[in-house]
C-alpha cells in the first residue's frame, strides 16, 4: 500500500531519528573519530598559547599604527588555523571510515533513503563539531587573553558584543568546516585524498599564495573562502579584508555548494 504524502513525511522523520541515533553511536564507537574529537581542545589551546604569547611579547615593539590595529581577540583565536584541520579530519573520517571498512553497505540497507542518511550524517557532524568548537573557542579566548595580559599588552573582554560574535563565530566556523570535510570525504571516498584536499585548500594554498604576484595575492587574501570566513573571528576591522559577516557568508555558501554537490553524487553513485 502506497503512503500518502503526510505518511511519507512521518516515515522519513522516523527514519531520520533512527539514522541520527545510529550516526551518534558510530561517531563515538569508531576510535579514530572519537580520538580526533578529543584532540580538538588540546591542539587549539596549545596554538592559542603560542600565538598569544608571541603577540603579547611583540606588542611593545610595534609602531603606533600597528598598536592601533592590535586585535587581542583575533590573536587568541588564531588557534582556528590548526583546529580547522582537526575538525576537517573529523568530518572526513565520519564517511571514509565506513567506506574503508565496508560498513557503508550495511548503513545504506538500514537507512535506504539516501537523502535521510546524508542529512543524518551532516546534522550529527555539525552538532557535535559546533558544541566542541564553541567550547574550544571560548577556552582559547580565555587562555589567550590571560597570556597576552601577562605581557602587559591590551586584552579584550568576553562581555563585548563584537568579542562574543568572534568567539561564537569560531565555533560555527569549525562546525561548518567539519561539514566541508564530510562533503569532500563523500566525494572522494578516500581518507588520504580528502585530507589532502582539506589541508591544501585551507592551510597550504593560503600560505603559498602570499608568494604570488601582489595583485593576485591580494585577491586571494580577500576572497579565498576559508580566509574570508575567518574574518568572523576579528574585532578590529581590516580594510584589506571583507567585513566579518560578508566573509563568513562567502565561506558558508562555498560549503553549502560543496555539500549539495556531494549529496547529488552520493544519491546517484553506487555504494
Amino acid at each position: 500500500m502506497s503512503l500518502t504524502p503526510a505518511g511519507r513525511r512521518r516515515s522519513d522523520l522516523r527514519q531520520l531519528r533512527r539514522a541520527i541515533a545510529n550516526e551518534w553511536r558510530k561517531l563515538w564507537s569508531v576510535r579514530a573519530t572519537a580520538l580526533t574529537l578529543m584532540a580538538l581542545p588540546v591542539v587549539a589551546l596549545l596554538f592559542s598559547w603560542m600565538f598569544s604569547d608571541g603577540g603579547g611579547r611583540t606588542y611593545s615593539t610595534l609602531t603606533a599604527a600597528e598598536q592601533a590595529a592590535f586585535d587581542p581577540t583575533a590573536i587568541s583565536l588564531q588557534s582556528h588555523l590548526m583546529a580547522q584541520m582537526v575538525v576537517g579530519i573529523l568530518g572526513v573520517l565520519v564517511i571514509t571510515a565506513e567506506y574503508s571498512t565496508g560498513m557503508i553497505g550495511s548503513t545504506a540497507i538500514a537507512v535506504p533513503r539516501r537523502g535521510v542518511l546524508f542529512l543524518a550524517k551532516v546534522l550529527v557532524t555539525f552538532a557535535v563539531s559546533l558544541a566542541a568548537g564553541t567550547v574550544t573557542a571560548l577556552t582559547s579566548f580565555l587562555l589567550g587573553q590571560a597570556v597576552i595580559g601577562g605581557d602587559d599588552a591590551p586584552t579584550s573582554s568576553i562581555t563585548e558584543p563584537a568579542v562574543i560574535r568572534a568567539v561564537v563565530g569560531m565555533g560555527v566556523y569549525l562546525a561548518i568546516t567539519a561539514v566541508l570535510g564530510l562533503a569532500v570525504g563523500m566525494l572522494t571516498r578516500s581518507s588520504a585524498g580528502a585530507l589532502g584536499i582539506i589541508v591544501a585548500a585551507m592551510l597550504v594554498f593560503p600560505a603559498l599564495s602570499q608568494n604570488l604576484p601582489a595583485a593576485v595575492a591580494d585577491v586571494i587574501a580577500k576572497f579565498w573562502p576559508s580566509i574570508a570566513g575567518s574574518q568572523i573571528m576579528t574585532v578590529v576591522p581590516d580594510p584589506a579584508a571583507l567585513a566579518p559577516l560578508s566573509g563568513f557568508v562567502l565561506f558558508y555558501v562555498t560549503v553549502i555548494v560543496t555539500t549539495l554537490t556531494a549529496f547529488l553524487v552520493f544519491r546517484r553513485r553506487d555504494i
